[in-house]
Order: structure tokens, then C-alpha cells, then sequence
């Protein structure tokens, strides 16, 4: 993974609402949160919500598959290993 790809992950968790996006999704597990189970508890309007998790599907940390009228997020681990692993290159 190239410096520039690397950057790009960390900032996309740069932000305090978008960690604790990222983290309740990784609490989730393997079958992820709809977007408005995310929403609860996280204390944004619902198209900041939908900023952030932009943001972080675009740096490759979460995905999204449509599921009926919801959309499922679910964490993308192997983004941020990855990531890790390129810190000790």
C-alpha cells in the first residue's frame, strides 16, 4: 500500500464521529448495523450521518450493500490491517 493510500485511511478516521462509526461497526461483527441503527446514539443529524459514512466508504474502511429500503454498513477490518502493516514497511 502506497504513503498516499495509507493517509488516506488514517484520515478517513480522523474525525471523532467517523471513529465512533467505524468502532460500533466493528462491534457489530460480521453482519454490520442499517444506517439507522448507526444513527442511534450517535448524536448527528442524519445527513452529517451520511457525510461521515461517505467519507469512510470512500477511504475503503466500510462498505455498504442495500437490503430492501436500508443500507447495511459494515466494517472493512482488512483496510485498516492493511494500513497497519504499511506503518512497518
Amino acid at each position: 500500500m502506497d504513503k498516499s493510500s495509507t493517509a488516506a485511511i488514517f484520515k478517513g478516521l480522523g474525525h471523532p464521529v467517523r471513529l465512533c462509526i467505524y468502532m460500533k461497526l466493528l462491534h457489530a461483527g460480521e453482519y454490520g448495523l442499517t444506517v439507522g441503527e448507526l444513527h442511534e446514539g450517535i448524536s448527528v443529524s442524519g445527513s452529517t450521518l451520511s457525510q461521515h459514512v461517505t467519507r469512510l466508504t470512500a477511504s475503503g474502511l466500510i462498505r455498504q450493500q442495500r437490503e430492501g429500503k436500508s443500507i447495511r454498513c459494515l466494517a472493512r477490518k482488512e483496510t485498516l490491517h492493511n494500513a497497519i502493516a504499511s506503518l512497518e514497511s
